[in-house]
């Protein structure tokens, strides 16, 4: 009868051991594939924002282009179309080792917007002085006739006589 209980046993344990290994490679396999899918997911997010910042970079260089092929009539582009961009960079989540990168081109690009916003309010206001009317302006600075209204209104207290 002992021998019996003692056979029985052994085959439990037998038994037992079995499934303990077939789990055991089952999870490692379903980890194997776990680390394959963050790594590709980490490549794939390092390619998009790659591609974005490349894609940035063409924009800008199109831009100054198109600037220096306008003249004084892109100034006006790139005020227009910098006032409809949205800064996407706070919003996302970019790698760390793109991070840096991104902030120097974002610090440049605000000092370019400025410089672009000043030129174009100064300009407005030596127009307003030489008599031109407000629709004139905007259309020599291609820029809305509302936008023209708002900066005189809004800086004839700053120093800029109307």
């Amino acid at each position: 009868m002992s021998t019996v209980i003692l056979f029985i046993s052994f085959l439990l344990h037998f038994v037992t051991f079995y499934l303990i290994i077939i789990l055991f490679t089952k999870y490692r396999t379903i980890k194997q594939h776990e680390e394959s899918q963050r790594k590709l997911l980490q490549e794939a997010e390092d390619a998009l924002s790659l591609f974005l910042i490349e894609m940035k970079d063409e924009n800008e260089k199109f831009l100054m282009q198109l600037q220096a092929k306008l003249g004084d009539q892109s100034e006006s582009i790139m005020s227009h179309t910098s006032s409809h961009r949205t800064d996407e960079h706070d919003e996302q989540d970019v790698p760390k080792h793109l991070e840096n990168l991104l902030q120097s081109k974002e610090d440049i690009i605000d000092m370019e917007e400025g410089n672009q916003e000043e030129d174009l309010r100064t300009k407005a206001f030596q127009l307003k002085k030489e008599g031109y009317t407000l629709e004139e302006i905007a259309k020599k600075l291609n820029v809305g006739k509302t936008e023209i209204e708002l900066f005189i209104k809004f800086n004839e207290n700053d120093g800029f006589p109307s």
